[in-house]
């Protein structure tokens, strides 16, 4: 029979390994033991202590690793999301290197497949695998704006990213599209309450849709009918044919968004000239909500007020070489009228009154012939009043100038006598 006697000593504490697996701590024991005939023999025992009940016995990475971003645009790569058992240690004691990236990946690493190794820093160990990442962040509302819009204005295009009223996402890692997920029209602009609603998402550049949508309220205002207002327009830059209402103005407040339809009718009076006269128009705007008709006039003015326009240039002529009056041809000054023909010519010199008119083809005065004593050397009035075909009159007074240019000729006496009176022999 055996006797087993513990000396309850502890030969040695040492770290030992275990196929090629590492043990925190191991403890050498030794027993004396006596047989019941007399001899008596030593016994050792080996005790390794692991940290873990099942620990690993081998250092090993798992094939393909999903690593989530759940925050912000980047994660930590931490060993125990990699290590296929449980690790023999804290995150701590292991050093993860992702390839390219460091210990973490962020949003340019989603939808990657990266080599990642994982070093025990106490032992030396290490495995390989891969990891692959996905983006798990869904965007969200960042703001939107509820706006009001007049019946008759065009309501913003799901399109119009520049509007104020469009909708504003963030996203860890980017927004790839924003769209509009469901319109609701409710009311009606005949009882004031007419509404879109807008529910808006987003998707992100990986794939996520945002969880809550933006809801966007657009109010449509029914307006108040204003009519263009009478207006005149100069018959010089206009014709009657650009007097449409594209140019003119329509009334505001109109469409059919605002339950209401409009129609006019031009009534032309012509003036003098075939480009002026006044328009009457009638504008008839049916209510749709109540059918009350409104009608309203507005007068177009295309004629002309002015008379025609006459140059006053001051004018100077000259005598002839043998007299001190001047005789001849004055020209009448340059004479237009603004949108119509000329109609008559009236002038005068203050005066004169020998004197001759000529006339165009159309028998419109251009200029007098001065006869007889004709106008003396001095400053003179030219009076002009001119008459368009509209009845339009116009009234100028020109300065005119007579002038002698010539210099005076010296006459000697043909057989000149001097009578002497002095006593001295002068005169």
């Amino acid at each position: 029979m055996k006797q087993f006697i513990p000396l309850n000593r502890c030969l040695q504490w040492n770290r030992i390994s275990r196929n090629n697996s590492w043990f925190l701590l191991a403890l050498l024991l030794s027993f004396f033991t006596v047989e019941s005939w007399g001899n008596e023999r030593d016994y050792y025992f080996d005790i390794a202590l692991d940290k873990y009940s099942n620990p690993a016995d081998i250092l090993s990475c798992k094939d393909t690793a999903v690593i989530v971003i759940t925050d912000g645009d980047c994660s930590m790569v931490e060993a125990d999301m990699i290590i296929e058992e449980s690790p023999m240690g804290s995150n701590e004691n292991f050093n993860v290197i992702v390839e390219y990236f460091g210990n973490q990946v962020c949003c340019d690493a989603v939808n990657m497949v990266l080599d990642v190794i994982v070093e025990d820093t106490i032992t030396g160990d290490y495995c390989t695998g891969k990891i692959y990442t996905t983006d798990a962040v869904a965007p969200s509302c960042e703001s939107i704006i509820d706006y009001t819009v007049p019946c008759a204005e065009s309501i913003p295009t799901v399109g119009d990213s520049s509007h104020p009223g469009y909708p504003q996402f963030n996203d860890n890692c980017g927004i790839d599209n924003i769209f509009l997920s469901l319109q609701t029209n409710m009311g009606s602009i005949c009882s004031d309450d007419a509404t879109i609603i807008r529910e808006w998402n987003a998707l992100d550049v990986n794939g996520n849709y945002a969880s809550t949508p933006c809801t966007q309220v657009i109010t449509i205002e029914k307006e108040q009918i204003n009519f263009p207002e009478s207006v005149d327009y100069a018959c010089l830059q206009y014709t009657i044919d650009d007097m449409t209402p594209d140019f003119t103005g329509w009334p505001t407040g109109i469409g059919a968004a605002c339950m209401n339809i409009v129609t006019y009718q031009d009534i032309i009076i012509l003036a003098c000239g075939i480009s002026q006269g006044i328009i009457v128009r009638t504008w008839t705007v049916l209510d749709m909500c109540t059918n009350e008709v409104i009608i309203h006039q507005q007068l177009i003015d295309l004629t002309e007020a002015d008379g025609p326009s006459i140059e006053t240039t001051p004018m100077t002529l000259a005598t002839e070489t043998n007299q001190c009056f001047f005789t001849g041809f004055i020209e009448a000054p340059v004479m237009m009228g603004d949108c119509s023909k000329l109609e008559s010519v009236e002038m005068f010199i203050e005066g004169l009154s020998d004197f001759s008119y000529e006339y165009d083809d159309l028998g419109i005065i251009i200029g007098i012939n001065v006869e007889g004593d004709g106008i003396e050397v001095g400053s003179h009035t030219i009076s002009i009043i001119a008459t368009d075909e509209c009845g339009n009159m116009s009234t100028e007074e020109i300065d005119l100038t007579i002038v002698d240019d010539f210099d005076p000729t010296m006459v000697c006496l043909e057989d000149p006598s001097i009578v002497l009176t002095e006593g001295n022999g002068s005169a």
